[in-house]
């Protein structure tokens, strides 16, 4: 069982909120078609929004029954930042 948000999530509960992360590209993201190509085939939820920092980051949907009452973006917690070359 994890501590999030106030509440306690069981792993099942967890699973769900995983499997539900939505990845967050910055839009001045270039040369990325290949991890686009690859999201869409695995179909992984993502969105491409200006980020303040990092190339990527993530933000967890709205979910009334696990008690997440609005999208909960990491932008400014959790990012990642790709180098050109890789």
């Amino acid at each position: 069982m994890q501590y999030f948000n106030n509440y306690y999530y069981t792993d099942k509960e967890i699973k769900v909120i995983l499997d539900s992360i939505i990845i967050i590209i910055d839009t001045r993201e270039r040369d990325n078609k290949h991890i686009i190509d690859y999201f869409e085939k695995k179909k992984i939820s993502y969105e491409i929004k200006k980020l303040n920092i990092g190339d990527y980051s993530f933000a967890i949907p709205e979910n009334a029954e696990l008690h997440i009452n609005r999208k909960l973006y990491f932008t400014n917690i959790c990012v990642i930042e790709r180098k050109a070359d890789s």
